[in-house]
């Protein structure tokens, strides 16, 4: 069967900062009998604007190849379509590969995987109307992404964000945050809080597993809240689960909990991230957004 096939991709993210990265990813595509549309997007509006016409018209596969801003945007795009997104990851943290084991920086391994076509349907979050795959932010860690200059990721990759995390914890204070929650139990607090993490997979990002039992298609999200504690006490939580795995909710400094919606308000307000893209400040209302994204995987369903 001929499936039509889009690829959307960035050509400055980390990855993709070399020349002919375009023929490279239509020829490896081509290498796993693939054949394949390319156009190239500069900005996450038109990345959106992109998948979207092409959902509309009907293409099998849509596939982002860049980082997590790219597959934000496109997955904006085509979210609640029959199409299926394919991921060619090229940048720096790539949350949502990570979480499904694909190859980094491999584009062969990457064509791979999508000549397999293995698909599974997944829920999306979604904050003030914009969809997120992985996970979102509200706090302390959409503080560290909006301050991390694009220079830096580039040069050092994942160790820029460790570097900027520790920067921005020492100069940062906690909103005094007002959470609204339908989890089980039903959650309210208002308290000066670092962050709330709301995540749709285990894995927050590298080698931080805030949630493992968490599911993508279970019709909830998980709420990770981080009280307010000591900067001491906050890092040495976060080393315990980044070098040991120890599991975040063992922690008393912080509740995990599952939710369907809530409403975060804050004052002063503070930024918020989906995917790990700065996206705006509070107040937000999320919600999960069941059964919306046909995803390519690298394991059958």
């Amino acid at each position: 069967m001929n499936i039509r096939r889009l690829v959307i991709y960035n050509p400055v993210a980390r990855g993709s900062r070399r020349q002919g990265i375009g023929q490279d990813i239509g020829q490896q595509l081509a290498n796993a009998g693939l054949a394949c549309e390319l156009q190239i997007t500069d900005s996450p509006q038109q990345a959106t604007q992109i998948a979207r016409h092409a959902a509309h018209c009907g293409y099998g596969q849509i596939i982002a190849a860049g980082g997590d801003g790219t597959v934000n945007a496109v997955i904006n795009g085509m979210a609640d379509s029959a199409s299926a997104l394919g991921i060619i990851p090229l940048g720096t943290a790539n949350a949502l590969a990570k979480n499904l084991g694909l190859p980094e920086g491999d584009i062969s391994a990457a064509a791979a995987v999508i000549a397999q076509g293995h698909t599974r349907r997944i829920d999306l979050g979604m904050i003030n109307g914009r969809y997120f795959a992985a996970m979102a932010g509200v706090g302390l860690d959409a503080q560290v992404a909006y301050e991390m200059g694009s220079g830096w990721k580039r040069r050092l990759g994942t160790m820029a964000f460790v570097g900027q995390a520790l920067t921005t914890a020492i100069h940062y204070q906690p909103s005094h945050l007002c959470l609204q929650l339908d989890g089980e139990p039903s959650l309210d607090i208002a308290e000066p809080v670092w962050a709330v993490v709301i995540c749709n997979f285990p894995l927050y990002t590298w080698r931080l597993r805030f949630v493992p039992q968490a599911q993508p298609d279970d019709g909830q999200l998980d709420v990770v809240v981080f009280h307010h504690c000591s900067l001491g006490q906050l890092l040495a939580l976060a080393a315990h689960n980044f070098l040991r795995g120890q599991p975040v909710a063992e922690n008393p400094h912080v509740t995990v909990t599952k939710a369907q919606q809530m409403q975060i308000t804050s004052q002063p307000p503070c930024r918020w991230q989906v995917d790990g893209d700065v996206a705006g400040q509070t107040p937000v209302q999320v919600r999960i957004a069941p059964n919306k994204l046909n995803l390519i995987t690298p394991v059958a369903d």
